[in-house]
């Protein structure tokens, strides 16, 4: 399904609160909240069985963490070595 882009402009400040707000407690995004607001069948349009808001995708590699193996322990040591700050470098 293609999608359009909108640009609103003259939003009063009440409204741009309350739907700030309301994406705060939600934890979604400003726009995901604007778009179920448009789609809450205000507009008397005809009922859909998909949800119009397009989830996030997970990008954040949380499944990541934890699953690298053990280094070698030549390399460990490169590492360790390479994070030892020089205060000298940083006056």
């Amino acid at each position: 399904m293609s999608t359009i882009q909108y640009t609103i402009r003259g939003v009063p400040p009440e409204i741009d609160a309350k739907l700030r707000r309301l994406a705060r407690l939600k934890n979604r995004s400003l726009n995901q909240i604007v778009l179920e607001q448009l789609s809450s069948n205000n507009l008397n349009l005809p009922k859909r069985s998909t949800n119009i808001v397009k989830s996030k995708v997970n990008t954040d590699f949380d499944d990541l963490f934890g699953s690298i193996t053990p280094l070698e322990p030549e390399v460990e040591a490169a590492l360790i070595s390479q994070r030892v700050v020089n205060f000298k470098d940083w006056q």
